[in-house]
């Protein structure tokens, strides 16, 4: 009784720790997921202001104003290297937290499939005696059924 009630709390708080990795997985999704999005609207902005300088460019540009936008186009295509570090980063913190939760799934499904282990095992020993009792019950009953009928 007492081994089981400890393979219950190991089973309850294997749950726990599971379930905590799963919402903290969960979290780091989303997180991926906004980075991501930061990603694509970076490139968006790049792709619009590249576009639009374009044809400005086709008419008479400054020197200096056309200098001063390779500067901001380069400052955005680092904004936009950072951000590819920032998201990779992002989904290797996913999948790491992926992984425990995959494990923290696995030991709770191996002490599950212990619990029943043992489950049976009792129930088998229960039935075992059971039948033993019977057995005996019905030897004892038969020697006295004997003993009266010989008598």
């Amino acid at each position: 009784m007492r081994d089981s009630r400890n393979l219950n709390l190991a089973i309850v708080f294997t749950q726990k720790k599971r379930d905590a990795l799963a919402r903290q997985w969960q979290g780091l999704r989303q997180d991926a997921d906004f980075a991501q999005e930061q990603l694509k609207l970076l490139a968006s902005y790049a792709m619009e202001t590249q576009s639009r300088w374009e044809l400005r460019s086709r008419h008479t540009t400054s020197q200096m104003l056309m200098q001063h936008n390779y500067q901001f186009l380069e400052k955005l295509e680092s904004a936009m290297t950072m951000q590819k570090d920032v998201a990779a980063d992002k989904d290797l913190q996913c999948t790491n937290k992926r992984l425990l939760w995959t494990q923290a799934e696995q030991r709770v499904q191996i002490l599950q499939r212990y619990q029943q282990l043992c489950l049976e095992k009792h129930q088998a020993k229960v039935l075992k005696m059971a039948q033993k009792q019977t057995d005996e019950f019905a030897i004892q009953w038969g020697r006295i059924k004997k003993s009266k009928g010989s008598t």
